[in-house]
């Protein structure tokens, strides 16, 4: 029995080493809600803060951490200023397309799924085309069926 129990805390030790030493190679502060695709040579990186969504490349993932953050999004409009949540790029139709939820500074209650068009490129720049949503909804998101049609599904 207290062969074993060495064993389990000896497990234990080395778990907690190997955790101690593992670095997240994606950006950190300031990299919440990361999403990452990968397309042309290089991973794309979004991000949010509270009133923006970025979008970073590089040609390796550990690059990410280092790069150079663009803003694609920001508004002062009040019903779409802040809470930025959960952005994610698609290609669809020939163009990229950035899902995003946002609301209001003041409460949660106004959260609202967004859209940015964008070019043939993920770097490109995005446009704002529109509140997908009238009820609150959150964490946007697109499944594709080659044969059938293009769904967005949400919280």
């Amino acid at each position: 029995m207290r062969n074993k129990a060495v064993s389990i805390f000896i497990a234990f030790l080395a778990f907690c080493s190997l955790s101690l030493a593992w670095t997240n190679p994606i950006r950190k502060p300031s990299g919440s809600d990361p999403f990452i695709v990968h397309t042309g040579g290089y991973y794309y990186l979004l991000t949010t803060t509270w009133s923006d969504v970025e979008i970073s490349r590089s040609t390796t993932v550990a690059g990410l951490k280092t790069a150079t953050k663009k803003v694609v999004y920001s508004s002062i409009t009040s019903s779409r200023c802040c809470n930025v949540w959960a952005p994610e790029v698609h290609y669809l139709g020939g163009k990229w397309y950035i899902y995003y939820t946002a609301g209001e500074s003041a409460s949660l209650d106004a959260q609202r799924l967004h859209v940015l068009t964008g070019g043939t490129s993920p770097w490109d720049d995005y446009t704002y085309t529109g509140q997908l949503t009238n009820e609150w909804s959150i964490d946007g998101s697109v499944i594709r069926f080659n044969d059938y049609e293009n769904y967005l599904l949400f919280s």
